[in-house]
């Protein structure tokens, strides 16, 4: 059975790369027209970029600037209080990107490790807040309806365990640096749907998901991957799930370039 085998693939592996036909069945139900009408809705709200996301933007030292502002030798500006924070409005994003080059250019020892845009439901009003919130309860029930049938543990539960749901858009320049999620049996897995129109998507366009285990330190301390991980490329048709109960894999997401716009719904699952 099609559920038992990614199963499988999780447990043995942390991982499973699979195709939207997998939870398009009759076990759950879901019908792949609902599910693009409300795809093509989460690729409209990038229109308003400035007024639905936030973007969020780290990097080394956004914590702790004391590593440079110590120095004799840094001349580059002090943070402001906006500095530190991870997730700043849209309308931002230049201000955040010219203190970081300014902190480099001072001799600041700084890097940004991620950056991307965040959709924020909260920021919508009236009759687009309703179709806002359908739009989320729809693509939480496609959740709940795929994992439950692929997880023992959480079918019993399956209109009660934990979702906690995002959606992200990754443009040109946004990327996020190997990293891990860490093994956390209170969750059972993270689940991503890729939803860009792979018609705007060329093979150098970036935005990959790498994931592996086979793991290196480079020579600026930055972890990265050996030849050996796995590829997820970030158009519609295509999904990941990486387990967290027995699994801690490293994954990336490589830089975005030209004009791929990379819509991805991420949610953190159960029990």
């Amino acid at each position: 059975m099609m559920y038992n085998q990614i199963y499988k693939n999780l447990i043995n592996n942390g991982y499973h790369i699979g195709k939207f036909e997998e939870f398009f069945n009759d076990l759950t139900g879901i019908k792949e027209d609902m599910f693009l009408y409300w795809t093509n809705h989460f690729r409209q709200t990038a229109d308003e970029k400035e007024k639905w996301y936030c973007y969020r933007h780290n990097f080394i030292a956004q914590n702790s600037p004391h590593n440079y502002l110590n120095s004799n030798e840094y001349s580059g500006p002090v943070p402001t209080d906006e500095e530190f924070l991870q997730e700043i409005p849209y309308v931002r994003v230049d201000n955040r990107k010219d203190f970081v080059n300014q902190v480099i250019a001072g001799g600041g020892d700084i890097r940004t490790t991620q950056q991307w845009s965040r959709l924020q439901l909260e920021n919508f009003e009236g009759a687009e807040a309703q179709k806002i919130r359908d739009m989320d309860t729809y693509f939480e029930d496609v959740i709940r309806k795929h994992t439950s049938l692929i997880y023992p543990e959480l079918f019993d539960k399956k209109d009660t365990f934990r979702v906690a749901t995002g959606y992200s858009l990754y443009e040109a320049g946004d990327f996020s640096e190997m990293h891990f999620d860490g093994i956390n049996p209170g969750r059972a897995c993270v689940i991503v749907f890729y939803l860009a129109d792979p018609l705007t998507y060329h093979n150098d366009d970036g935005g990959e998901l790498l994931i592996g285990q086979d793991i290196k330190t480079n020579n600026q301390q930055i972890l990265e991957f050996n030849q050996s991980a796995v590829k997820c490329i970030p158009v519609y048709g295509n999904y990941v799930i990486m387990d967290f109960t027995k699994f801690n894999v490293g994954h990336s997401i490589e830089l975005v370039k030209n004009k791929f716009k990379r819509f991805a719904i991420q949610s953190f699952v159960g029990p």
